[in-house]
């Protein structure tokens, strides 16, 4: 297998251009047509942008200039959604985008209404919904896999793992071939030798051959560990955060502790003190 990865291999983060990039199944209504593609939001602020990902690794922008709605419809998988896409077409499209699961459609029905208001990355993590999983970007594990394909080849892939996010990338650069959410995820090993077989909820089975025993052991660990993280609706500094929180809390205990204990120590002192005068 070849040793290779994204540039994002030796970070500790992703970017949040590419933690917001979401599995979806568009529809075009007028058009009564489907297809599927990764879709990206990108250039947080006035100048915000929805990106369509084609087959040949473009991005084709969607602009945010004439946003007229984003309305998560009663399946809690569906967004049906109108804006100006004046780099495809010069009229008005409106879509029905299908996600993942529920998980996703809040979160990208809340950065489609962040956009809208020209939100910078800054502003979306403060405003966001304290129950709204989804803006942890710390890489939890990463490297080269070999993923097996419609056609039962196994192609090398940079795979990279957030809390409750998974990302196949092409070795060669850093284009996303594959993204999910690991909400009720399930990974079991595989049929072949070496080999993990993740079940997701709202997607097709992901494949993915290790170069053995103990490197199945490692990603089936680092897996359920990235599904079941408690964090994933925290951001690094957040977490940071509370860590230095909690520290300070334990610190002005132990420190306030002492001085009681001093002072009781003093007390007694001066007591005795005094019954001996």
């Amino acid at each position: 297998m070849v040793k290779a990865f994204t540039t994002f291999s030796s970070q500790s983060e992703i970017p949040y251009e590419v933690l917001f990039s979401f599995q979806t199944e568009k529809h075009n209504i007028a058009k009564n047509q489907d297809n599927k593609r990764i879709m990206s939001f990108r250039n947080f602020g006035k100048k915000a942008t929805l990106n369509t990902q084609l087959k040949d690794k473009k991005n084709k922008q969607l602009k945010f200039e004439a946003f007229e709605k984003g309305v998560i419809l009663d399946d809690g998988t569906s967004i049906e959604c109108s804006f100006m896409a004046a780099s495809i077409i010069d009229k008005g499209v409106e879509w029905e985008l299908k996600l993942q699961n529920s998980q996703e459609t809040q979160i990208f029905h809340y950065l489609l209404e962040s956009c809208d208001k020209g939100w910078t990355i800054d502003e979306i993590l403060k405003n966001r919904p304290r129950n709204l999983h989804g803006f942890n970007n710390s890489i939890t594990k990463c490297g080269m896999v070999a993923r097996v394909g419609k056609t039962g080849m196994a192609e090398d892939r940079c795979m990279i793992l957030v809390p409750g996010k998974l990302f196949l990338f092409f070795k060669e650069d850093n284009y996303c071939r594959f993204v999910a959410n690991l909400h009720d995820a399930e990974v079991v090993a595989g049929d072949k030798a070496s080999s993990l077989t993740i079940k997701l909820i709202g997607h097709k089975d992901v494949v993915i051959i290790l170069q053995d025993e103990a490197e199945q052991t490692e990603w089936l660990e680092a897996i359920n560990a990235s599904r079941d993280l408690e964090s994933d609706f925290q951001t690094p500094a957040e977490i940071q955060e509370e860590k230095e929180a909690k520290e300070q809390a334990e610190a002005d205990a132990a420190a306030k502790k002492k001085a009681d204990e001093e002072a009781q120590a003093q007390a007694e002192a001066d007591a005795k003190t005094k019954e001996e005068n």
